[in-house]
């Protein structure tokens, strides 16, 4: 008689002086062990633990999966300082609660957006926490910042990060019911979301602080690219580029973020945020990687195609 998963449990658990909630589902059947591998879902920018809804769905009769309200994000707590929210910082809270749930095995990780952001140098730090890693459309750390220095196209894509450093920003994306939020965002799904899940959405942004506990995640980055039109400024007028907190781009580190864990990168080619060429060279980072492109999905592919993005990774980690 096959296993039934059970429908996701909201739960929580204390990580570093920090209550994070999280959604957790498995097979049930009678006298059934635990099956031998976790999966963990982390979200991106402005999302929550509940987009993963149709993974969690998918996987739970072969798998323990648990998806993450990142911290500051929905029920989850958040940080204290702006310095918290910087990426090391939350890695080790993410390793953290990785280590918790999950002390039998290395788990599959599947990651977007900015929970990306975090499972790349995650995978690098903590491999050993990592079965196999499933990247979706979340730049690579290090031809992110290859791009940004050379690429025109991508310092034009990621110029809404310094608006979001505005200190209007709050006040901009919140207003006429967070409109501009979903311009930004998920209202450039191909699909547009159901009326239900804009409201669930909307609940999530309405919680105290919880626009600007977003926002700190871009506020804690260690490097501030320049914008655009500051370049093009300076070019003009002949002289260096000197601004504060931005920096020159030639004083800009590209980092060495390798990864051992064998990787899949998901990929709408319709991105919004990253320019296609930041998948260009990636194997030089990542020891055993493949790649599967979606030409007809954008940053929000998982909501586009969620089948067959499910597909795509049990594929991938079925194959042993």
């Amino acid at each position: 008689m096959p296993e039934i998963a059970a429908q996701p449990v909201s739960s929580f658990i204390q990580v570093h002086n920090l209550r994070l909630h999280y959604l957790i589902s498995q097979p049930q059947a009678s006298g059934a062990k635990l099956p031998p591998k976790t999966m963990v879902f982390l979200h991106g920018f402005p999302e929550h633990s509940g987009v993963w809804e149709k993974q969690l769905t998918y996987f739970a009769d072969n798998y323990t999966v648990i998806a993450l309200d990142l911290p500051g994000y929905n029920l989850s707590q958040a940080p204290t300082s702006i310095k918290q929210f910087s990426v090391p910082h939350l890695v080790t809270i993410v390793a953290e609660f990785i280590k918790l749930l999950a002390t039998d095995s290395p788990i599959i990780l599947v990651a977007h957006d900015w929970g990306g952001a975090l499972a790349w140098p995650l995978a690098n730090r903590f491999p050993e926490l990592l079965d196999k890693l499933i990247i979706i459309n979340a730049a690579h750390p290090s031809t992110f910042t290859r791009e940004m220095i050379e690429n025109q196209n991508q310092r034009r894509l990621s110029d809404y990060i310094h608006d979001f450093l505005q200190a209007n920003a709050e006040k901009v994306l919140t207003e006429d019911n967070f409109a501009v939020l979903k311009a930004l965002t998920i209202g450039k799904c191909r699909q547009p979301l159901s009326a239900a899940k804009m409201i669930e959405y909307e609940g999530v942004w309405s919680r105290p602080n919880a626009i600007t506990n977003m926002l700190n995640y871009y506020r804690a980055m260690p490097q501030l690219f320049p914008r655009e039109k500051t370049i093009n400024q300076a070019q003009k007028e002949g002289r260096n580029l000197i601004t504060n907190p931005e920096i020159p781009l030639d004083s800009i580190k590209i980092p060495h973020i390798q990864i051992s864990t064998p990787t899949l990168v998901l990929w709408g080619d319709d991105d919004q945020a990253f320019d296609i060429k930041v998948l260009d060279g990636l194997s030089a980072y990542i020891d055993d990687y493949s790649e599967h492109r979606f030409a007809d999905a954008s940053h929000w592919v998982h909501h586009e195609k969620p089948e067959a993005v499910n597909q795509a990774i049990e594929r991938f980690v079925s194959d042993s």
